[in-house]
């Protein structure tokens, strides 16, 4: 009973700190203004966009973990072979392209894969050997 009891209290305390997550993130658009003007107030117009580019680029990594851990994860009906999503120090694309070179792409890994091709024709490369 007191297992239960603690696996219950587990639960609540995580869902409890993911709620407050999401509180904190529904600030984000107002942050992300405060950032613009932060990041462009007394710079060049070019190290402005440097900056404003890798935190975009940090925050579409981040978005990344989140759903490889979340959507995909809670999403997979895949075989046990198959490479699986769920991890939190793995990205969707670090999966899809285990998955594509394992051949087992779903059709909705698939899909995913090529829109991620079409935005960004190198973004698979990272993960070769030798790159």
């Amino acid at each position: 009973m007191k297992a239960a009891l603690n696996r219950i209290t587990t639960i609540f305390m995580w869902l409890g700190l993911m709620l407050f997550a999401i509180i904190i993130l529904s600030f984000a658009p107002i942050f992300f203004f405060l950032g613009l003007i932060k990041i462009f107030w007394k710079k060049t117009i070019g190290k402005g966009l440097d900056e404003l580019g890798e935190d975009l680029r940090c925050v579409a990594f981040v978005l990344d973990k989140l759903g490889n851990v979340t959507v995909f994860n809670w999403l997979d009906f895949s075989d046990s072979e198959t490479p699986k999503y769920g991890d939190p120090h793995q990205t969707i694309s670090e999966v899809l392209y285990c998955r594509n070179k394992a051949n087992k792409l779903t059709f909705l890994d698939a899909l995913i894969y090529k829109l991620i091709t079409a935005l960004d024709k190198k973004h698979f490369e990272v993960f070769e050997p030798n790159k």
